[in-house]
């Protein structure tokens, strides 16, 4: 994944150039099994339509919702929870509301509030309620009626969908599922970081950015123009 993200673009430091004190948590043994989903993974992976950074996700962002979408469908969200799902009964994973734009309000111009409750019934409801905001959104995507102030606000009209939901939409209700290794690895290893963003306004719908206040990379510091712009 390191290597793909090179690769992308993306500014990391090479494994050979990092601080020898940091290299073991990055370095994986032959047959992990990590390393096997993953590489499972890239082979179930649809076709990219290009090789900009964004065309590159866009595959992965399609399995994630289609992946998102089975678990739905069968009433299993509690999957995301991936290792952990077994410790918390069903009565627990239904009782949890879906998630609000109250759960990430608007960030400061210079930082995110990124919090991981170290109480793992708190981090179950982060990631359900992040799920649930999901399958409540792809009911709005079904019938897109935002209200609308004026002399045309009556009869209420859907308005059109962007490309990015149309994408979401047509994995969510793609036929069949995943395979088995795709699950696995969504579920056991990949994190899911929204649900624990408590100060930025985000959904696992929305089409982020990496910046909070369209300007500047967080991490560096320093202004960007409009063509260093990549979502995430």
């Amino acid at each position: 994944m390191f290597a793909d993200a090179l690769r992308a673009g993306v500014p990391l430091t090479p494994l050979d150039q990092m601080d020898p004190r940091l290299q073991d948590d990055f370095e994986l043994a032959s047959n992990a099994r990590v390393g096997e989903l993953y590489n499972d993974y890239l082979a179930a992976l649809p076709s990219a339509s290009g090789d900009t950074l964004e065309a590159l996700i866009q595959p992965h962002r399609h399995l994630n919702f289609w992946w998102r979408g089975v678990l739905a469908h069968n009433n299993a969200d509690a999957r995301v929870l991936g290792n952990r799902y077994a410790k918390f009964s069903d009565s627990f994973c239904k009782a949890v509301p879906a998630g609000t734009d109250l759960d990430h309000p608007a960030c400061q111009s210079d930082e995110w509030v990124y919090d991981v409750p170290k109480d793992l019934e708190e981090q179950a409801k982060q990631l359900l309620r992040e799920q649930k905001r999901l399958i409540r959104h792809i009911e709005f995507l079904r019938h897109p009626v935002e209200r609308r102030v004026g002399p045309q606000s009556y009869p209420p009209m859907p308005r059109s969908l962007t490309p990015y939901e149309q994408m979401i939409l047509s994995a969510w209700d793609a036929p069949g599922a995943p395979t088995a290794v795709v699950d696995q690895l969504l579920a056991e290893y990949v994190h899911d970081s929204v649900a624990a963003f408590t100060s930025w306004p985000c959904a696992l719908y929305e089409q982020r950015g990496i910046y909070c206040d369209q300007t500047r990379y967080l991490a560096e510091n320093y202004s960007i123009g409009v063509r260093d712009m990549a979502v995430a």
